[in-house]
């Protein structure tokens, strides 16, 4: 039991790899620079998830995702 509460949990999730991404790309830059990427690349995230899933209004324009896409 003890084994089971020490183990890491392991969680496949593209928006938490690219926000990981974003923050590793942008932490030489200012704090400015730093809060207006992150806002873009989550919106960005947003919109590639939200083709796939839909369950969400576009921020401009509905885009269709690939055909058997997977938001993960």
């Amino acid at each position: 039991m003890l084994l089971l509460l020490c183990a890491p949990i392991v969680h496949a999730d593209a928006v938490t790899d690219w926000n990981a991404v974003m923050e590793t790309t942008v932490l030489t830059t200012d704090p400015a620079a730093r809060i207006r990427t992150a806002a873009i690349v989550q919106v960005a995230v947003f919109e590639a998830v939200n083709s796939i899933v839909g369950d969400y209004e576009p921020y401009r324009n509905r885009i269709d995702g690939a055909s058997g896409a997977s938001p993960d």
